[in-house]
């Protein structure tokens, strides 16, 4: 009897479990397009990024997978779920194919800074009802990236990083043209073994086109909760052109 009472209660829970997960994606809407260049042609292995506001978070709202990427017709598919009939949510795209071994400080859903001031990083909105499935169509990409060399060295030109264990402590913030912080990168143990060249004393790193400002920091300690930065290493600007080849910059630290 014990055994068929626990079964018993045992089925119960699931189906409790079940109604409420049920309740909880009262609406579900796919969203498909195909993300194109500037001349129309489909681009592949784009990473299509959804975001929604926190308060349709606190609603149990999302997708399947945060993240999709483009197949070889720039096609891309999510799958929304949601207990509110209205919503709002946003898709963030950033190219992934040939910057798979480099650091990338700005990616999607992007700071909110950059979001607000610039309008090629505040995302495409979609507007979604009930269960209304949404073909957006082509979608030009917005946000391209270059990949560039940044060598950190020191007043004579050596390198500043000596080793791996050096490099574990690099620390970089990212600000755009309005000085806002936008942006910020450190070396993971997988990162350290593919992105960085102890030789050259130098770093992989892919950033969005545009004029960036790059500060390198001792630790995350030198950077305030406002988004200043207390004290750097060393700073440089640069602009990032899609088309630049073999690109590079320089953080000097004196």
């Amino acid at each position: 009897m014990k055994i068929l009472h626990a079964s018993i209660l045992i089925s119960c829970a699931l189906m409790l479990l079940t109604t409420m997960a049920t309740a909880q994606e009262k609406y579900s809407a796919t969203i498909r397009g195909r993300i194109v260049d500037e001349k129309g042609r489909p681009v592949e292995g784009v990473n299509v990024t959804f975001d929604n506001p926190q308060a349709l978070r606190a609603e149990h709202c999302g997708v399947k997978n945060n993240s999709v990427s483009t197949d070889a017709e720039g096609q891309f598919l999510h799958e929304e779920y949601c207990t509110v009939e209205n919503r709002t949510v946003f898709l963030l795209m950033a190219p992934r194919i040939g910057f798979e071994y480099s650091q990338k400080p700005i990616l999607p859903p992007f700071w909110t800074k950059l979001r607000e001031t610039n309008p090629k990083f505040a995302g495409l909105k979609v507007e979604l009802l009930g269960n209304q499935d949404i073909d957006l169509g082509d979608v030009p990409l917005q946000v391209w990236y270059n990949r560039l060399e940044l060598f950190v060295t020191d007043r004579s030109g050596r390198p500043f990083y000596k080793s791996e264990d050096d490099w574990a402590s690099f620390q970089l913030i990212v600000r755009d043209e309005l000085g806002n912080a936008v942006g910020s990168n450190s070396l993971s143990i997988y990162n350290l073994q593919r992105n960085i060249r102890i030789d050259r004393g130098s770093v992989s790193l892919s950033l969005p086109e545009g004029t960036w400002t790059l500060e390198l920091l001792r630790s995350l300690d030198d950077f305030d909760q406002n988004g200043k930065t207390i004290r750097y290493l060393a700073k440089t600007t640069i602009r990032v052109n899609r088309k630049d080849v073999c690109a590079q910059a320089r953080l000097v630290v004196r």
